[in-house]
């Protein structure tokens, strides 16, 4: 059994179908891409693994542990992150990490802090960030308490190219520790770069999943998501 294994996973909001029999299998270790267009599924599916929303129907399991049945010891062992990450305005960076802490009962890590270029700022509060160092702070506080899965939604959104780049290199070392990373994005040079393999989704339903280099031999991978989004018209 892999480290994720997802088993005909439905869910619906108001009547439209958010995923529709969904079945993946994540190895432990493994950079998992999930990609799509807007509305596809992916946040919908990042979401039920990381305990935030409940599926229909169907089975989620991270490391043998059932995520509607033990939401409890899931969140012990994941780090999940959104693009679109929120603190504590009033609160500084360290003060909103610190919370965090105290809720894993861990210790701020400064190496991981410098890796992310967030020293200088820690001492401010975070209304005073740009978009960028609060993805930044989020990307420090999932990844603090050493979760054995990641879940990343478009974790380099909104950042500017030298962050990205420094971000995507911080994904790419996790593969040393055989951390299992599940990521959602737009962006198919970052798909390429990162994943062991991906799977495209449009309209709730997984259109097809192999690694970047076997889907290039019929398409390149932007042919590919072109493809996927007429096919699910």
């Amino acid at each position: 059994m892999g480290m994720i294994n997802v088993q005909r996973l439905n869910k619906s909001f108001q009547g439209t179908k958010a995923l529709a029999n969904v079945n993946l299998a994540i190895e432990e270790g493994e950079i998992f891409g999930l990609l799509g267009p807007n509305g596809a599924g992916k946040t919908t599916l990042i979401n039920i693994l990381a305990t935030l929303l409940l599926p229909d129907a169907g089975k989620a399991v991270i490391n043998g542990i059932d995520v509607t049945k033990e939401p409890d010891k899931i969140r012990k062992i994941i780090g999940y992150s959104s693009g679109y990450a929120e603190f504590a305005p009033s609160l500084t960076g360290w003060q909103n990490l610190k919370f965090y802490c105290m809720i894993y009962g861990t210790q701020p890590d400064e190496k991981l802090i410098e890796k992310f270029r967030l020293t200088d700022v820690m001492g401010r509060k975070v209304s005073s960030y740009s978009s960028g160092m609060l993805q930044r702070l989020g990307l420090v506080i999932m990844m603090n308490h050493r979760p054995r899965v990641l879940l990343l939604d478009e974790p380099t959104v909104g950042l500017d190219p030298a962050i990205a780049r420094i971000v995507r290199n911080n994904i790419k070392d996790l593969k040393k520790h055989k951390v299992t990373v599940l990521l959602t994005t737009h962006n198919m040079t970052e798909a390429e770069e990162l994943c062991d393999r991906i799977a495209f989704i449009n309209r709730g339903r997984i259109i097809t999943t192999g690694t970047a280099r076997k889907i290039k031999k019929l398409h390149t991978l932007e042919e590919a998501f072109i493809k996927m989004a007429e096919e699910g018209k």
